[in-house]
């Protein structure tokens, strides 16, 4: 949902309501697994493939995934 605080619905945003860096996202993760109770290492990157790894087992199709992929960079 769009609003005037975040026009482009960005999912992490900082208190000041602007993107943050790669480095304060992945401490945003850290605290976010801490919370969660879950103690396995994970960063975004690793996450990346995992959602690929998902897609594969649902048997989605590659060239579905190409698109994802170009749409991420």
């Amino acid at each position: 949902m769009l609003n005037k605080l975040n026009p482009q619905d960005h999912v992490f945003l900082t208190n000041r309501f602007v993107v943050p860096n790669y480095r304060t996202m992945e401490k945003m993760l850290r605290v976010a697994l801490k919370k969660a109770h879950i103690k396995q290492y994970l960063t975004f990157h690793s996450l990346r493939h995992t959602h690929a790894s998902l897609l594969l087992y649902d048997r989605f199709a590659i060239s579905y995934m190409n698109k994802l992929e170009e749409m991420s960079n």
